[in-house]
């Protein structure tokens, strides 16, 4: 069983700011061709409420994308600077998993997402950052996901007064040779997807940054990610 546990060690790749500003143009370009399309056919009075719907829908979507990268790029340039600090709250994490749910309700390639929390638990983080570890992690693994697989989120208390999530998935895991990297800013898990390269070291900054740990390990179907945070 290959694993590995985030660490800040880390190099630049040499194209990431080529690849940044790529990154950055597509969702932008997309709610814009979107916005523009219903200006123009409600101009001409071609545009019907279900048309206007689905441009506006687009649009949205785009542009949360575009949010998610730019929240990343804040975090990840705070973490460099050693500057990343996070304001704790007490945070239930039913409404953690409730609103995983709902971001990601739609399944991406038939995958679906089923969550599992003891009752009444709740985290001391900073709900805004935690919320993207989350985010994270789950996009992560839809996106190395077969069609028609499913994504288990769950969450338990320790003996340690802390809180073990983990985000298991039923694609092909990470190669054993990027198991020492996995955390690594820039680091794409397989050659051909794009991507910054950002997600899972986003995600260990701000673990980290909360007095956590985060590690992640192939198991029989797939890989695991796990992290443990304080509980309130």
């Amino acid at each position: 069983m290959a694993g590995s546990e985030g660490t800040m060690d880390v190099v630049v790749a040499p194209d990431f700011l080529s690849l940044m500003a790529h990154e950055l143009a597509q969702p932008l370009t997309a709610a814009l061709g979107s916005v523009q399309t219903i200006k123009a056919r409600t101009a001409s009075g071609d545009l019907d409420d279900e048309d206007r719907a689905k441009l506006v829908d687009i649009a949205t979507r785009n542009l949360e994308q575009l949010q998610a990268l730019l929240d990343s790029l804040r975090v990840f340039s705070e973490a460099e600077a050693g500057i990343l600090e996070v304001d704790r709250t007490t945070v239930s994490v039913e409404d953690l998993f409730r609103e995983a749910q709902e971001n990601f309700g739609s399944p991406w390639s038939g995958t679906t997402i089923s969550c599992r929390c003891d009752p009444g638990l709740e985290v001391k983080v900073e709900l805004m950052l935690f919320r993207q570890v989350l985010a994270n992690l789950v996009a992560n693994a839809y996106k190395f996901s077969p069609g028609g697989s499913s994504i288990s989120l769950e969450a338990h208390g320790t003996d340690e007064d802390t809180v073990l999530f983990t985000v298991s998935d039923q694609g092909p895991g990470f190669p054993p040779d990027e198991s020492e990297r996995i955390f690594e800013r820039s680091v794409r898990l397989q050659a051909g997807k794009r991507g910054l390269g950002l997600g899972l070291f986003v995600a260990m900054a701000i673990v980290v940054a909360h007095g956590g740990r985060i590690w992640a390990e192939n198991i029989d179907e797939g890989a695991k990610f796990s992290v443990v945070v304080p509980a309130a």
